[in-house]
């Protein structure tokens, strides 16, 4: 249950920082007195996946729990402190690419 919470929480940072929104300059100056925050155009989604053995059927995973949860913590920091989220996912999201 402790893996999906991180997967979870890695989900939750991906969304607050997928979210793109329109500029300020991007709106008409007659609109901009009345707008009071942008919205978002859209919002794009990745995962990674950290599965342990026996977790996933048909892939041969051979880390345990414990190093599951210890790459999902690692992977969550280095993607707080803004490392490149797509070349994260390419590298080590047990699941498709692009997650």
């Amino acid at each position: 249950m402790r893996t999906i919470g991180m997967l979870i929480v890695i989900a939750a940072f991906i969304l607050t920082s997928g979210c793109q929104s329109k500029k300020e300059s991007d709106v008409p100056a007659s609109s901009q007195q009345t707008q009071k925050a942008p919205e978002a155009d859209y919002i794009t989604v990745q995962h990674i996946l950290i599965a342990f053995g026996g977790s996933l059927p048909g892939k041969p995973i051979v880390r345990n729990k414990l190093e599951a949860r210890a790459l999902a913590e690692d992977l969550f920091k280095r993607a707080q402190a803004g490392e490149d989220f797509d070349a994260l996912v390419k590298e080590y999201t047990d699941d498709s690419f692009p997650g």
